[in-house]
């Protein structure tokens, strides 16, 4: 792989720009995935539920044998 030198006035203008750049496209997808995270947990509840729901099922049925 080659070493670039990014000590000179225009490597670090580029950079810059790079960065700025990458930011740019970064901060949108940083939101989605930030707002993912938070409905997430709205997501799971409902399996939980579900799973509680079918575990008590499971003991009332084994109860009637």
């Amino acid at each position: 792989m080659e070493e670039f030198d990014v000590s000179t006035p225009e490597a670090e203008e580029a950079m810059r720009a790079a960065t700025a750049l990458v930011l740019e496209v970064a901060r949108p997808l940083a939101r989605k995935v930030e707002l993912y995270e938070r409905t997430l947990g709205l997501a799971v509840i409902p399996v939980l539920i579900r799973r509680a729901i079918l575990a008590r099922w499971r003991r009332v049925r084994e109860d009637r044998r």
